[in-house]
């Protein structure tokens, strides 16, 4: 795992948690702040290359959102029954997601490196 992978998921999640305190001041749903989540993991995937790294932030943008925004906050627990299904559905959807940006950016560099190539053999 290298550390400037790891670096840009925190930033990421980091991020991911300002906009989503933000929009819990402006009174935001739980749904749009969610949504900001599955994005950074999206957006860690496109810019580091560790299917470990994704891994992980789907987790710790699970538990991140538990603990900041559903009730009672800043606890693990929550009041609602429906939460924990919630959850396990968010941790797939950023999981899913990051891991289609990871092979979409692996398709488009070997996309990149065979046309470079090509090029090379044709001058």
């Amino acid at each position: 795992m290298d550390l400037k992978n790891l670096v840009s998921a925190v930033l990421c999640l980091l991020v991911s948690t300002l906009i989503g305190f933000t929009f819990f001041q402006m009174h935001f749903s739980d749904t749009n702040i969610i949504t900001i989540y599955i994005l950074g993991v999206m957006i860690s995937a496109i810019l580091t290359s560790s299917r470990l790294i994704s891994f992980l932030q789907s987790i710790a943008s699970v538990i991140v959102f538990n603990y900041c925004f559903t009730e009672p906050r800043f606890s693990l627990d929550t009041y609602d029954p429906g939460y924990p299904i919630t959850f396990v559905i968010t941790f797939l959807a950023a999981l899913l997601t990051s891991n289609l940006a990871l092979k979409m950016k692996k398709q488009a560099g070997s996309v990149y490196r065979k046309r470079k190539s090509s090029c090379k053999v044709g001058i």
